[in-house]
C-alpha cells in the first residue's frame, strides 16, 4: 500500500508536468505561428520592394523614351541645321558620353540597390529566426528552471528560517559596523582639516607681537608669508578634498561590495534551506511509507484478533449449550418440587410451622437460582452484542480499507494510461512540431530562392533590355555621323 501510495504521489507530480509541459508546447505552437505570420509579411515586403524595382525599371524606360525623343529631335535639328555640322558634331558626342555615363551609372545603381536590398533583407529574416529560436530556447529552459525551483521549493520549517534570516542579519550588522569604522575614519579626517585653520591662526597670533616691532621691510616679509600660508591652506584643502572624495569612492565600493556578499549570501541560504526541504519531503515520504505499513500490520493484526474471538464465541456457545441449557435449569426445578410433594405428603403428621419453614427456604433457593439464571442471560448476551459489534467495526474497517485499495489502485491505473496516453501524445506532438519547422525551413528557403531567382530574372531582363536600347542608340547615333560626313 505505501508503495502505491507513493506511486501515485509520483504520478500526480508528473501528470501536473506533463499537462504544464503541453501547455508549453501550445505556447510554443503559437509562437511558430506568430513566426510564419511575421515571415510571410516580409515576403510581403520584399514582394512590395520588387514591385518598386519594376516601377524604378519603368522609369529607366520613359527616361530612355525622353532620351530617344532627345535624339529625334537632334535628327531633326541636323537637318535643319547643316551649316552649323561642326557644333553639332561636338554636341552629339558631349550627348553620346553623358549618355553612356548616364546609362551606366542608372544600370550600376539599380544593381546595387536590388542586390543590396535583398541580401539585407534576407540576412535580416536569417537573424530574425535565430534570435527567436534562440529567445524560444532560453524561455523554455527558465521555465523549466522555475517551475522546478517553485516545485521543489516548498518551505515548511519557518523556525529554520528564521535562524538563517538572524544568521544573515548577524552578517549584515557585522558589514554595518565595519561601514560605521569607515565613517569614522571619514569624521576623524574631517576634524583634522577644521583644526588646521584653526592651528594656522595660532601660528598668526604668535607671530603679532614680532610683526609690531619689525620695521617696514620686515612687513614686506608678512605678507609674503601671509600668502605663503593662504596657499599652504589651500593646498591642505584640496588635499582633504581629494581624500575626502577617496574615502567617498571606497565607501561606494564597500557598499557595493557588502550588497554583492549578502546577495551571494542569501543566494547560499536559500540553496541550503532547498537541500534541507528536499531532504525533509525525503523523510516525510519514508515515515508515510513507514506509517503505512504499521497500519497494514495493525489491521492484520486485528484481523487476526477477529478470527481468535470468533473462536471463542463459537466455544462459549458450545459450553453454554451444554452446561447452562433452560431445560437442565427446568428439570432442576421440576426434581425440587417433586421433591417438595414427597415432603409434603410423607411428613403430613409434622407440624405445620417446620414444614412452612422448608418450603419457604426451598423457595428461595429457587428464587436465587432464577435471578442467577437471568444475570447470566443478560451478561452473555452483552459479552455477545459487544463480541459481534467489535466484530461488525472491524469488517467495516477492513472494508473500507479494501475499498481505499481499489481506489487508489484503479486511481494508479487510470494515472499510468494517461501518463502513456501524454507520452505517445508529446512524442507524436514533437514530430509534428519538428516536422512543421522543417516545412515551414523549406518554404522560407523555396521562398527566398524564388525571390533571388526571380531578381535575377527581371536584372538579365532589363540589362538585356537595356543594351538593345544601348545598340539602337548606338546604331542611330552611326548614321547620324554618316550623315553629317556626307553633308560635309
Amino acid at each position: 500500500c505505501s508503495l502505491n501510495k507513493q506511486g501515485y504521489i509520483d504520478i500526480c507530480g508528473s501528470k501536473e508536468k506533463l499537462t504544464h509541459r503541453l501547455e508549453l508546447e501550445q505556447k510554443a505552437v503559437n509562437d511558430l505561428s506568430s513566426r510564419l505570420n511575421a515571415e510571410t509579411d516580409k515576403l510581403s515586403k520584399v514582394l512590395k520592394e520588387l514591385k518598386e524595382g519594376q516601377e524604378a525599371s519603368r522609369t529607366l524606360e520613359e527616361q530612355i523614351k525622353s532620351e530617344q525623343e532627345l535624339v529625334k529631335h537632334l535628327k531633326d535639328s541636323l537637318e535643319t541645321e547643316r551649316i552649323n555640322s561642326e557644333e553639332l558634331r561636338s554636341k552629339v558626342k558631349e550627348l553620346e558620353k553623358e549618355k553612356d555615363e548616364a546609362i551606366k551609372n542608372a544600370i550600376e545603381r539599380a544593381r546595387l540597390l536590388y542586390t543590396s536590398k535583398v541580401n539585407e533583407e534576407i540576412d535580416k529574416a536569417k537573424r530574425e529566426a535565430l534570435i527567436e529560436l534562440e529567445n524560444d530556447c532560453q524561455k523554455r529552459q527558465e521555465q523549466h528552471s522555475s517551475q522546478v525551483s517553485e516545485l521543489e521549493a516548498e518551505i515548511k520549517n519557518l523556525r529554520s528560517i528564521h535562524a538563517e534570516a538572524e544568521r544573515s542579519r548577524q552578517q549584515v550588522l557585522e558589514l554595518t559596523a565595519m561601514l560605521h569604522q569607515q565613517e569614522g575614519v571619514i569624521l576623524e579626517l574631517r576634524q583634522k582639516k577644521n583644526a588646521v585653520p584653526e592651528h594656522i591662526s595660532k601660528m598668526d597670533n604668535s607671530r603679532e607681537p614680532s610683526r609690531d616691532a619689525c620695521t617696514s621691510p620686515i612687513k614686506s616679509t608678512s605678507d609674503a608669508l601671509e600668502d605663503a600660508r593662504r596657499e599652504c591652506a589651500r593646498g591642505y584643502a584640496e588635499k582633504l578634498a581629494i581624500l575626502e572624495s577617496k574615502h567617498r569612492i571606497e565607501l561606494d565600493e564597500m557598499q557595493e561590495k557588502i550588497k554583492d556578499k549578502t546577495v551571494n549570501f542569501f543566494a547560499e541560504e536559500i540553496r541550503k534551506m532547498e537541500t534541507k526541504h528536499r531532504a525533509a519531503l525525503e523523510q516525510y515520504q519514508s515515515a508515510a511509507g513507514k506509517e503505512l505499513y504499521s497500519l497494514q500490520n495493525l489491521i492484520d493484526s486485528k484481523v487476526s484478533e477477529v478470527n481468535s474471538l470468533k473462536q471463542v464465541i463459537q466455544a462459549e456457545k458450545i459450553n453454554l449449550k451444554f452446561a447452562n441449557t433452560e431445560e437442565q435449569w427446568k428439570a432442576k426445578v421440576e426434581s425440587l418440587t417433586k421433591e417438595l410433594v414427597t415432603l409434603k405428603s410423607s411428613i403430613n403428621k409434622a407440624n405445620n410451622s417446620d414444614l412452612q419453614k422448608n418450603i419457604n427456604t426451598l423457595s428461595e433457593k429457587l428464587e436465587e437460582k432464577e435471578k442467577q439464571l437471568e444475570e447470566e442471560r443478560i451478561r452473555i448476551a452483552e459479552l455477545i452484542k459487544n463480541w459481534s459489534k467489535e466484530v461488525q467495526t472491524l469488517r467495516e474497517s477492513n472494508a473500507e480499507i479494501n475499498k481505499k485499495y481499489q481506489e487508489c489502485y484503479t486511481k494508479y491505473k487510470v494515472a499510468k494510461k494517461k501518463i502513456l496516453q501524454y507520452k505517445t501524445f508529446t512524442k507524436e506532438k514533437e514530430k509534428h512540431l519538428v516536422n512543421e519547422y522543417n516545412r515551414i525551413k523549406s518554404g522560407y528557403e523555396n521562398a527566398i530562392s524564388l525571390i533571388q531567382s526571380k531578381m535575377e530574372q527581371v536584372l538579365g531582363s532589363q540589362e538585356s533590355v537595356i543594351t538593345s536600347k544601348v545598340m539602337d542608340l548606338e546604331n542611330q547615333i552611326r548614321i547620324l555621323k554618316q550623315k553629317l560626313e556626307r553633308l560635309d
